[in-house]
């Protein structure tokens, strides 16, 4: 399609002068340059840019609200200026405060924060249903399919479940860059519906649970037990 512009020249000193000229400024194989003499004004020519269908604009549209609605979320969660790799270290972390108790956290049951919360409403059945002196071995027997817990069997499946509570708290709080209180810990077990009655005294008992300068934590793993 192609767009008209009429532009008047400025007076000329002789009638001669006054003549004005056509011009196509496209100059493509379907309108070559053409000249061609009016008496009105010079005319210009231009093809209309090309049409954006319909498709495209809804298209485009969609990828916006797309990146606004992502952006959004990672505001909501405090990740947007660390980006999405930062939700994955959630399982350093957790792994980094678990083994500094000398305590094992197989990515397979703590790999993210659903696993680890659904590992932690497994081992809190059991210490339901068989009481808080039960050992991971007993429930390794039991067939809870805790196999990779074995490593330490003879520890109270209670205070394991305490500080698989208090890591993913831990880390969620550094993956949101915040440290971790017993506040913060009790509202992890309260949010995840791991919490009760005897949480409050195994994080009195054991506070390197969440505790990162904590003396002696390392042997939390030999004495760890929940009364």
């Amino acid at each position: 399609m192609i767009t008209t512009r009429i532009v008047p020249h400025a007076p000329r000193g002789n009638a001669a002068d006054d003549a004005l000229r056509l011009r196509s400024t496209n100059g493509d194989a379907e309108h070559p340059k053409r000249v061609t003499t009016l008496s009105v004004g010079t005319i210009i020519c231009r093809p209309d840019p090309p049409a954006i269908s319909d498709a495209s604009y809804r298209q485009s549209g969609i990828a916006a609200h797309q990146t606004r609605c992502k952006s959004h979320s990672l505001c909501h969660l405090g990740l947007a200026n660390t980006g999405i790799a930062s939700v994955s270290d959630f399982y350093q972390y957790f792994k980094e405060n678990m083994e500094s108790m000398g305590l094992p956290a197989p990515q397979s049951l703590f790999g993210s924060v659903t696993s680890a919360v659904a590992t932690a409403t497994t081992l809190l059945s059991q210490v339901e249903k068989f009481g808080k002196k039960v050992t991971i071995n007993e429930l390794v027997r039991a067939g809870t399919r805790l196999e990779q817990l074995a490593i330490v069997g003879t520890c109270s499946a209670a205070f394991y479940l305490g500080a698989v509570i208090g890591s993913i708290a831990v880390a969620t709080g550094r993956v949101l860059g915040n440290g971790a209180t017993l506040s913060d810990v009790l509202l992890t077990a309260q949010s995840h519906s791991l919490r009760t009655d005897w949480l409050v005294h195994c994080l009195h008992m054991y506070p390197g649970i969440y505790q990162a300068a904590t003396p002696g934590k390392t042997l939390y793993r030999f004495l760890g037990h929940v009364v």
